[in-house]
């Protein structure tokens, strides 16, 4: 929260909010505020338990691995799954971009709502046009976005 109310304040600040909707400054700027803040705290609390505990892990692991069956056992066995992790690593897709491109797909869904609430005035003077277009625009990114997610949950799938 405290990382929040710290954006909240430079956002409010110097009319920042005023150059991030009308200058173009930023894209998205509530997404990034609201969504982007929790998911990098997350990532940053996930941190701890995804680097040092593998690593201990592994120390001991190889500890135990040496005492039962020796260095030689224990070498071939490394070998074995350095080359099994490298060919899934040029094997399987880039899931951080794909991640990366959902969530882009998934904001410019959420920012072309809100390009209709702000301008619905313009858009009721012009209906039953501009209604037809925005539901088609709408629709458009919905559909990028749905196609999108599943390929990616078939890939996560395929990977997993």
């Amino acid at each position: 929260s405290r990382l929040t109310e710290f954006l909240h304040k430079q956002y409010c600040s110097n009319r920042a909010y005023y150059a991030a909707a009308t200058l173009g400054g930023m894209m998205n700027p509530d997404q990034r505020i609201t969504e982007d803040v929790e998911k990098f705290c997350f990532a940053i609390s996930d941190l701890y338990a995804h680097t040092l505990k593998p690593l201990l892990d592994v120390i001991l692991f190889t500890r135990s691995l040496a005492n039962t069956m020796g260095y030689k056992g224990q070498f071939g066995l490394y070998v074995y799954y350095v080359g099994v992790a490298w060919m899934l690593r040029t094997m399987s897709p880039p899931l951080a971009q794909m991640t990366a491109q959902e969530a882009a797909l998934s904001g410019g869904f959420r920012a072309a709502h809100q390009r209709l609430v702000t301008n619905s005035e313009e858009v009721a003077f012009n209906d039953p046009l501009a209604g037809v277009a925005e539901q088609q625009i709408l629709n458009q990114h919905l559909r990028r976005l749905l196609q999108y997610s599943r390929l990616s949950a078939f890939q996560r799938f395929v990977q997993q």
